[in-house]
């Protein structure tokens, strides 16, 4: 999973949907790992969270998948996912457009959020990948769960 570091969305916010999976735990700095069927076999997945500029160093791993989020107040942070994904080999792809309120509000309340979101959701079709929204203001966790960092 990467994100833009200075965005205005906390990394708790982002993750706060698999951390609130019944059978997710933090088992680093920097990842999630949770049990989840996956077609009819019960799997582990981990999640390495990073920046995009640190997500580099994670190019030679054995990754199966990308995650890739921005926020529709930045034109740099899509300008960042557009340049990290233009170098993704053929991998299943999640773009996550973080908004502050509900994507009706934000697509209609503002010219740039509906900008980044149209555009977004383009990329995402031009990379054959998934796209969806979601708000900077998820519930969370216990905090004693939340110790997850974004490297860069």
């Amino acid at each position: 999973m990467c994100m833009l570091c200075g965005d205005p969305y906390s990394v708790e916010n982002v993750l706060s949907p698999l951390l609130n999976h019944q059978w997710c735990i933090v088992t680093g700095e920097n990842s999630i790992s949770l049990q989840t069927f996956l077609d009819e076999c019960k799997r582990r997945v981990e999640v390495i969270v990073s920046s995009y500029h640190g997500a580099n160093a994670f190019r030679e791993d054995l990754v199966h998948g990308f995650i890739l989020v921005y926020s529709t107040k930045r034109k740099a942070s899509l300008a960042t996912l557009r340049a990290f994904s233009a170098n993704i080999p053929n991998l299943p792809i999640q773009i996550l457009a973080m908004t502050d309120t509900s994507s009706a509000t934000a697509f209609f309340k503002s010219d740039i959020s509906q900008q980044l979101i149209t555009e977004g959701n383009a990329i995402a079709d031009r990379l054959q990948a998934h796209f969806m929204t979601s708000t900077a203001t998820c519930q969370q966790k216990s905090e004693s769960s939340l110790d997850v960092h974004v490297t860069t």
